[in-house]
C-alpha cells in the first residue's frame, strides 16, 4: 500500500477527472483557441487561419500580426527571437537561451515559453497566450543574467524579428524528418487541430507539399530567412548540430547573446536542456496528463528527439519531392543540401 502512494498523487486526481470532466473540455479548448468569423480562414484541411497572405495556426490571427508590426508591439534592442519553422527543435533551443538568460530549470508550472513568450499567439490562455501589453512590459522577460527578453516565433522573416538591433537565432532541421515530426505534432492537439485525428501521413505529405500547413511551405520559410543569414545579428542552428554537440551550439548561441559561460555551466546546461530531462517534464507535468486523459491531447509531445526518424514513414516518391524543391528553391540560394536533405536520402552513405 506504501508503494502506492506517490503513484496514487498522480493516478486518483487523473482517474476522477477522466470520469468527472465531460467531452465538453476539449469543444472548450477548441473554442478558446480558434477565432470567431471576422477572421479569414485559410481553405481546405487542416482548418487554419490566412494570415498576410500565410496558413496560419488557429490561435494565430491578422489583427495580432498588425500589432507586431504596426508599433503597437514595442521591441527593444535586448530582444532575442528564436524563430523556427515547426518541429526543428524550438522548445529544445528557447530552453538553452532561458538558461543563458539566467531563469531557472523546468520546474512544474514553468516551461521555456513562461520565460520567452511567443507574441503571435491571440488565442488561448497564458502561459501560451500573452497579451501584447503583457508582452511589452520588458521587465518581466529581462533575464537576470543576460538581460535579454526571448521570443518565440515561427513567422517567415519579418523586418519586426531581424531588423538592426534585434537578434535572432534561426534553428533549421532537415524537411523529411520535420515532416515526420510534424505530422505526429498535427494528430497530437487534437483541440487545435480538430480535422488531423484520422489523416495518414501520406495524406499529411500532400498538405506538406502543397503548403497548407501552419507557416506554409518549409522551402520558402528556410529562402525567407536565409536572405539575412550574413547580419551579424542573425544566427544559424541545425537541429542535427544540437544533437551531435550540443555543448559546442550551447556556446556559439552564448556567445550571440553576449554571455561568457564556464565550462561547468556548460554542462549543466547540456543536461538540463537534454531530450530526457524535457520528456521527463512534460511527461510528468499534470497538465499535459490530465490533458492527455480527457482526449485533448494524443500522445507524447517529445516523442524521439532521434535524426532520421523519416525513414518510419517518408517513401522514395516524397524523398524525389524533397530533392526536387530543395533543387529549384535552396540549391540556387548557397543553401547546403545535408541542411535540408539527409545524405542517406540521397542514397550516400550518412
Amino acid at each position: 500500500k506504501f508503494r502506492c502512494l506517490t503513484a496514487c498523487k498522480v493516478a486518483l486526481p487523473v482517474m476522477m477527472v477522466t470520469i468527472a470532466v465531460p467531452p465538453a473540455l476539449v469543444s472548450l479548448l477548441a473554442w478558446a483557441t480558434h477565432p470567431g468569423p471576422e477572421q479569414e480562414r485559410w481553405p481546405g484541411r487542416p482548418q487554419l487561419n490566412k494570415v498576410s497572405g500565410v496558413p496560419a495556426t488557429p490561435f494565430i490571427t491578422a489583427d495580432r500580426i498588425d500589432q507586431l508590426q504596426n508599433g503597437t508591439f514595442k521591441p527593444s534592442s535586448k530582444d532575442i527571437w528564436v524563430a523556427t519553422y515547426p518541429k526543428t527543435g524550438t522548445t529544445w533551443t528557447q530552453t538553452i537561451v532561458n538558461h543563458i538568460n539566467g531563469f531557472a530549470p523546468l520546474e512544474r508550472g514553468r516551461y521555456p515559453f513562461t520565460y520567452c513568450p511567443w507574441p503571435e499567439v491571440s488565442l488561448g490562455l497564458p502561459p501560451l497566450r500573452y497579451s501584447i501589453e503583457e508582452i511589452n512590459d520588458f521587465k518581466r522577460w529581462e533575464g537576470p543574467v543576460g538581460g535579454w527578453r526571448c521570443l518565440k516565433s515561427h513567422w517567415h522573416y519579418a523586418d519586426h524579428m531581424a531588423d538592426a538591433g534585434k537578434r535572432v537565432i534561426y534553428v533549421m532541421r532537415n524537411v523529411l524528418d520535420v515532416a515526420t515530426s510534424f505530422y505526429h505534432h498535427s494528430r497530437r492537439f487534437h483541440f487545435v487541430y480538430l480535422d488531423m485525428a484520422d489523416v495518414s501521413f501520406d495524406a499529411f505529405f500532400e498538405m506538406l507539399k502543397a503548403g497548407n500547413v501552419d507557416n506554409g511551405d518549409y522551402f520558402d520559410h528556410v529562402a525567407s530567412w536565409w536572405a539575412v543569414k550574413d547580419r551579424p545579428n542573425v544566427l544559424f542552428v541545425r537541429y542535427e548540430d544540437l544533437l551531435a554537440d550540443p555543448a559546442a551550439v550551447i556556446r556559439r548561441i552564448a556567445a550571440h547573446m553576449g554571455v561568457e559561460l564556464t565550462d561547468a555551466f556548460v554542462a549543466q546546461i547540456v543536461e538540463l536542456s537534454s531530450f530526457r530531462r524535457m520528456k521527463q517534464f512534460y511527461g510528468g507535468d499534470v497538465g499535459e496528463i490530465v490533458l492527455t486523459a480527457v482526449g485533448a491531447l494524443r500522445g507524447p509531445f517529445f516523442r524521439r528527439g532521434e535524426l532520421g526518424t523519416y525513414r518510419e514513414s517518408v517513401n522514395a516518391e516524397q524523398r524525389a519531392w524533397a530533392i526536387e524543391q530543395y533543387l529549384r528553391k535552396l540549391a540556387p540560394l548557397g543553401v547546403p543540401r545535408d541542411w535540408v536533405i539527409p545524405a542517406a536520402a540521397v542514397g550516400e552513405p550518412g
